[in-house]
């Protein structure tokens, strides 16, 4: 595989500066996170290791941008707002964002194992199962964007990447810089961005949809399975001739043993067509899967038990147990992300009613069903009638046992971090900024468990505001 077009291109895209702007911190990052070792650099800036002042035992990547390098920087605010909406275990999850003259500092989820274009460098190619495996994860992320209408734009391997180092590492899809948002009136997207190699015909045409992701898609696939491009040429010209014709063959060594549903399924994936081409969630029942996805739905008794015994008090207990969520590690989460995706039979992203009627029904216990909706709309805090991942995690953190007096400690200093020895409505709206949720109301919050009425919640009244 050559380098030959694998960087990124652009037209500027319409950007919402007035939305834009309001999801990010003009606190400053020094005084919330220490940095460490340097983890890429790139044109416009750098990524290094970081760790908050409140905890350091928790390590999170810093992305930093040189505004004075960035023609469109709005670009970059626009990303912070995709990501804040985003929950799903194979997408990167944002902590917090900051702002200051010279820099935009994006706060991220640490990913230890390296890029999918790197470990396809080393492997040369994928055995079927494997690459299978990897698909599943890859479309679970993109059939989730598209049922919350986000549309990528630039799918592949480099921007895949492992959350650790270990064989059964998650992968992570990141970057959402180009990514954009559309609606049900079908209105095209327009500007070419993407990156040439992976970017679909009617991109290059200039009048395209989400299911340019599912093209992207498909040319991973191919990579996967015999490490090279469908689509080479020369120089852009012949290879977006390539494409738009859709243009090409299964002849490398390496096809040989590849099994014809999976020739089957990258061919429905490279329709040329964008009406003819499977959707993601199409493809996630593909028969090619039939190997490796197992009918068995088991929800470990402790996660379920947890899932009984959560009751929510209130808005702020429920922001406080986020800030818990974003600290669970790899060892801490798999089982936990294991029991999200069996509850999420449709393969959303989420959790519906139906979807944990089916599952909970089957359990030891058997509940009726009459207590499973109950149980359901327990968890559903919003009422929106589904239960998503950072809810479903927040709901089963007695099992993890994680929350100890160090713990709550941390979670104080996040939330009060001049040391004042209480949260207010002030630093509570802080930390919410930070985290981009800027519709949540501070002041709301306070006042549901400021049960003394003295303006804010000390340590104390935290403690028991967090064990229910």
């Amino acid at each position: 595989m050559g380098s030959l077009c694998n960087k990124t291109y652009i037209e500027r895209p319409q950007i919402n500066r007035r939305s834009a702007k309001r999801h990010t911190s003009i606190l400053s990052i020094k005084s919330m996170y220490n940095s460490g070792k340097v983890l890429g650099t790139g044109t416009f800036g750098i990524v290094r290791v970081g760790w908050p002042k409140s905890n350091p035992h928790h390590k999170v990547a810093i992305k930093s941008i040189d505004k004075g390098l960035v023609k469109n920087f709005e670009v970059l605010r626009t990303e912070v707002e995709i990501l804040v909406g985003l929950d799903h275990p194979n997408i990167i999850r944002l902590y917090e964002s900051y702002e200051d003259d010279r820099y935009f500092h994006i706060v991220m989820e640490l990913c230890e194992g390296g890029e999918l274009w790197d470990s396809l460098l080393n492997k040369g190619h994928y055995k079927e199962k494997d690459a299978a495996e990897l698909m599943i994860k890859i479309l679970r992320a993109v059939n989730h964007l598209h049922k919350i209408n986000i549309c990528h734009r630039d799918l592949k391997p480099e921007n895949f990447m492992f959350d650790s180092k270990d064989h059964d590492a998650e992968l992570k899809l990141i970057d959402f810089g180009l990514s954009q948002k559309f609606g049900s009136n079908s209105k095209s997207m327009t500007s070419i961005v993407g990156t040439p190699y992976y970017v679909a015909p009617e991109v290059l045409k200039g009048s395209y949809g989400f299911m340019c992701d599912m093209w992207s898609v498909g040319v991973i696939m191919f990579m996967l399975l015999c490490g090279d491009h469908p689509f080479v040429g020369k120089d852009k010209e012949e290879l977006y001739s390539h494409i738009l014709q859709g243009s090409y063959e299964f002849k490398s060594v390496h096809w040989r043993g590849v099994s014809s549903q999976a020739k089957d399924l990258i061919r429905k994936m490279l329709a040329l067509e964008p009406k003819n081409r499977i959707t993601a969630e199409e493809a996630l029942c593909h028969p090619w899967f039939g190997f490796t996805e197992t009918n068995e739905i088991h929800v470990s008794p402790g996660i379920i038990a947890s899932l009984k015994h959560f009751k929510l008090s209130s808005s702020f207990q429920k922001e406080v147990l986020a800030y818990f969520v974003n600290e669970l590690n790899h060892d801490q989460i798999k089982d936990l992300k294991e029991a999200f995706n069996s509850l999420d039979t449709h393969k959303n992203g989420f959790i519906t009613l139906s979807d944990f009627i089916t599952v909970i029904a089957n359990s030891e216990e058997h509940p009726k069903t009459r207590e499973i909706e109950a149980l359901f709309w327990n968890l559903d805090y919003n009422k929106d009638g589904r239960i998503n991942y950072s809810e479903f995690l927040a709901a089963t953190l007695e099992s993890k046992h994680i929350i100890n007096e160090e713990k709550l400690w941390s979670a104080f200093r996040h939330f009060d971090p001049n040391n004042t020895g209480k949260i207010t409505a002030i630093s509570l709206k802080s930390a919410l900024r930070r985290a981009g949720k800027v519709n949540v109301d501070a002041d709301e919050l306070i006042r549901e468990v400021d049960y003394d009425k003295d303006g804010g919640v000390n340590f104390e009244e935290f403690r028991k505001i967090v064990q229910g």
